[in-house]
């Protein structure tokens, strides 16, 4: 067993530094610098190239890779396994025509020394359920990265919301796998149609930033395969990522770059990937190359042009170590990836950076992620005619999520996932641009944290509306490098917001509470207190315009939860089974838990073998809660809008392969409804062991626009295969015959018609 021992690895050593310097901004840590476009593609400098068959672009990928593999020396091979330079840099041989490639980070907006489109957080585009949007999402990312000189995007990220602390939870797309993967598709057809690659992230079960440079996701092989690896199998199958990302994370005790049996086993084999395999930056250790190689990595990032290191690296195939077939295999995929990004094709035309139409997708992204939790006496939309003027406060009223108008420190701002758009719109100046002079400001709380009763009350009472923002911000929500402790500690919202919430709606009752976040919150005394809760989650550069456009009914919300909202943190099963599940132990030598165990919490920094245990197995998210008979405060898939939809004429199709229905507009507005499918197992099923059974869970959903009046015959397919169950004891899958239910479902607890299927 190899432990990740973090202090060895190359790029730590130049990202520690960094973080140590004080104020770190976009150009500072941006992956290297926006290049031109590619100039002197496909000149080799060996004239015995010119012309080759590799360099023809008509040629099928296959042959064109086969060809150049076939003339590479085997110096070329390996300099083609590691990075050439900077920290994100690769390629660069010039007797092929190769020049450099650069990649950078942007999961939800392309991150270079110039500003680029800050797009809605990834848990934001999830909660829109709308893989459509989620292409056109990927396609303005994939433009904004060619035009920045990139042609590897390090996203989207599908690491599941195994707990409610995980720092990322905000970049990726929510709880459960099906949702997650169909996102994730959408999304990287849309970056790979621009000709830039999608690197899809962090294969496998890197599920918390705490610890997560020496953490060991020890999980059975059913929750593996039907839950944690289920978003990628689903992205490989329907949309190709042409490049994957194994994590800094162990997975039973075999660090994620090595680990053969998700890399070769379970991604190419079973999922079918062709994909290169890129390391994590800086998961690749020193001194083991063979058994990265060996595990499927491909491709070792960052690093430097190294000649020395070259030569060892074919040594390793000279002793044994690594087969000259899976050396040309690596070298194989990371070719693939190069064809695919055009390295060796003429340069096409450069997109602009600010694109008419990439601030009005990014402002549609926002309203279509906006989840409308409560509605209390239709108190929104507001009557343009009665509500003239709002009081808008709180702690996230004027603040602002990216590093627009020169920014603030980027890891202050998220990690890798921040975003340096040209500006940003917050909600103070959404509803400034809308309503002018009679948006009033207050200040929500005093110093010391003191509230002034009588002066919110007396404001509240002098406006037509109240908007208080709040929720939380990325001193919660961040990557594990942030400074900050690596994962959330709790649930609670910061400051008195409830109780601020609480004294406003009494003094007026036209109040509305919008909440910042990207990660589950406490919401149960807040959301008591509004008459109205809006979640916004962080919504780029134009969510503040989004909001005025939510607030007046110009469009009703369509957003559904991607995760559960529970009361408290013990609500999740995981965080009532103990340390050993979250955050884990540290284990001593003698493979035994440590007499004396390190807060795992505080940093993601650790050398030794720490443990996580997935004792909860299946029970992840809505299926946990429904199995332990919690009811949270807001269900997996809620979802309010301005109107009303109607449902009936459930029926099974004549294949057997969908349900269909009708789907009517019963209110007054326009809107969009999230239509769910569920599955639920034979009740024969509930007498097997709870880790054996299958398990309800969503099998379909559909995005669905109606005008008021309007309805639709809705067809949702779904897959048998889907409803089988990986079986340890069978080495396979199992199956379970017998009388399933499916469920047309607004929500995960909120179904409105059941139609039966004979599973054979």
């Amino acid at each position: 067993m190899r432990l990740q021992q973090p202090a060895r690895h190359w790029a730590l050593g130049l990202i520690v530094p960094l973080l140590l310097q004080g104020p770190v901004r976009a150009g500072q840590f941006a992956e290297s610098a926006a290049l031109p476009p590619l100039a002197g593609v496909g000149v080799p400098t060996d004239p015995a190239l010119v012309g080759a068959p590799y360099l023809d672009p008509a040629r099928p990928l296959e042959v064109r890779v086969d060809d150049l593999l076939a003339r590479l020396t085997p110096q070329e091979k390996a300099s083609l396994l590691h990075g050439s330079g900077g920290f994100a840099d690769y390629g660069g041989i010039g007797r092929i025509g190769l020049p450099r490639i650069v990649m950078t980070d942007g999961p939800q907006g392309v991150r270079a020394e110039v500003p680029t489109t800050a797009l809605p957080s990834g848990i934001a585009l999830a909660a829109s359920w709308n893989t459509g949007l989620a292409e056109r999402y990927g396609a303005l990312l994939g433009r904004d990265a060619k035009a920045t000189g990139h042609r590897v995007l390090l996203g989207p990220g599908v690491n599941l919301a195994r707990t409610p602390l995980n720092g990322r939870n905000f970049e990726y797309f929510g709880e459960d796998p099906l949702l997650a993967g169909k996102i994730a598709a959408g999304y990287i057809r849309g970056v790979q149609s621009e000709g830039v690659a999608a690197c899809i992230k962090h294969l496998v079960a890197n599920d918390q930033e705490s610890a997560r440079l020496a953490a060991s996701s020890e999980l059975d092989e059913r929750t593996l395969r039907e839950f944690h690896l289920r978003p990628f199998e689903i992205a490989v199958r329907e949309a190709g990522p042409w490049a994957v990302m194994p994590g800094y994370n162990r997975v039973r005790g075999v660090a994620a770059v090595d680990n053969a049996h998700v890399n070769r086993t379970l991604m190419r084999e079973a999922a079918g990937s062709d994909a290169a395999f890129v390391s994590d930056w800086g998961a690749w250790d020193d001194g083991a190359d063979a058994a990265a190689l060996n595990g499927g990595t491909t491709l070792r990032m960052p690093f430097d042009a190294d000649a020395k290191y070259d030569r060892g690296l074919l040594e390793l195939v000279r002793r044994g170590q690594v087969a000259q077939p899976t050396l040309d295999e690596a070298v194989r995929r990371n070719l693939r990836l190069l064809f695919r990004v055009g390295a060796f094709d003429p340069a096409g035309a450069v997109p602009p950076r600010h694109a008419a139409g990439n601030a009005a997708l990014a402002r549609q992204a926002a309203l279509e992620g906006a989840v409308l939790l409560k509605n209390d006496g239709a108190t929104l939309p507001f009557d343009p005619a009665r509500v003239k003027r709002v009081l808008v406060l709180g702690p996230n009223a004027d603040r602002r999520f990216t590093m627009a108008q020169g920014g603030d420190e980027l890891l202050k701002l998220g990690g890798s996932g921040a975003t340096f758009p040209v500006q940003e719109i917050t909600a103070l100046a959404g509803l400034r641009e809308r309503l002018g002079a009679q948006v009033i400001g207050y200040p929500w709380q005093l110093a010391g944290g003191k509230l002034d009763r009588d002066g919110l009350a007396l404001a509240a009472r002098a406006v037509d509306a109240v908007v208080f923002v709040g929720g939380i911000d990325f001193s919660f929500d961040h990557e594990g490098n942030s400074g900050e402790r690596p994962d959330k500690t709790t649930l609670a919202l910061p400051g008195p917001q409830a109780e601020v919430v609480k004294l406003l709606a009494a003094a007026n009752p036209r109040t509305v509470a919008v909440l910042a976040g990207g990660s589950p919150m406490a919401l149960g005394e807040l959301a008591a207190a509004a008459p109205a809760l809006l979640l916004q989650w962080y919504p780029g550069q134009e969510g503040g315009r989004a909001l005025a456009d939510l607030l007046f009914g110009d469009v009703s919300p369509s957003g559904k939860l991607p995760f559960t909202l529970g009361k408290r943190l013990a609500d999740w099963r995981v965080h009532r089974l103990g340390a050993a599940a979250y955050p884990g132990l540290l284990f001593g030598k003698d493979g035994k838990p440590a007499r004396k165990q390190p807060d795992l919490t505080r940093s993601q920094y650790f050398r030794g073998d720490v443990r996580v245990a997935y004792l909860e197995g299946p029970a992840l998210g809505y299926r946990g809660f429904e199995l332990d008979g919690i009811a949270p405060d807001f269900a997996f898939g809620h979802g309010l809008s301005y109107t009303r939809f109607d449902y009936s004429d459930a029926r099974l199709s004549a294949d057997g392969g969908a349900v269909t229905f009708t789907l009517r507009n019963a209110g007054p507005r326009a809107g969009a409804e999230v239509v769910q499918l569920y599955a639920r197992p034979p009740g024969t099923a509930a007498t097997v062991p709870e880790n054996d059974r299958p398990l309800r869970g969503l099998v379909g959903f559909a995005k669905v626009r109606l005008e008021p009046g309007e309805s639709r015959v809705v067809t949702l397919p779904f897959r048998a295969a889907d409803l089988a169950t990986w079986s340890d004891a069978r080495r396979g899958w199992r199956s379970w015959p017998g009388a399933w239910t499916l469920e047309v479902a607004a929500s995960s607890q909120d179904v409105r018609a059941t139609v039966g299927f004979d599973q054979p």
